[in-house]
């Protein structure tokens, strides 16, 4: 559970945002490009329905080529409604998913605070 805080800490806030349409591949193409980019993307899903959404998106993104495959790491629903998911790349997904991981971006974090002072 510590693992999973960490990890929605890492991602802060969502770079993706699908609305009451649903999914598009557009939306899986972005997300593919911030998973290259990113360790972890949060996506935001809003609408009557999220989950229709979010199983659309999950469609959408299973495909054969296993450099392009991301994995669902979690699903949350934030206190102003919707749902939030976060998405890795499926090499990055175990890496992720340590405690090791974590630790060393917070040391590399206060390393980088204690330089900058």
């Amino acid at each position: 559970e510590e693992v999973l805080e960490q990890l929605w800490a890492s991602a802060r806030r969502p770079l993706l945002r699908i609305g009451k349409a649903g999914a598009a591949q557009s939306h899986a193409n972005g997300l593919l490009d911030l998973c290259s980019s990113h360790p972890a993307v949060s996506v935001r899903l809003t609408g009557p329905s999220t989950q229709a959404s979010l199983d659309g998106l999950l469609e959408i993104l299973d495909v054969p080529d296993e450099s392009q495959r991301l994995t669902l790491l979690a699903t949350r629903k934030p206190r102003k409604g919707g749902v939030e998911a976060l998405f890795s790349q499926v090499g990055r997904s175990e890496e992720l998913c340590s405690v090791e991981y974590h630790e060393a971006q917070a040391t590399a974090a206060a390393l980088a605070a204690e330089n900058e002072a």
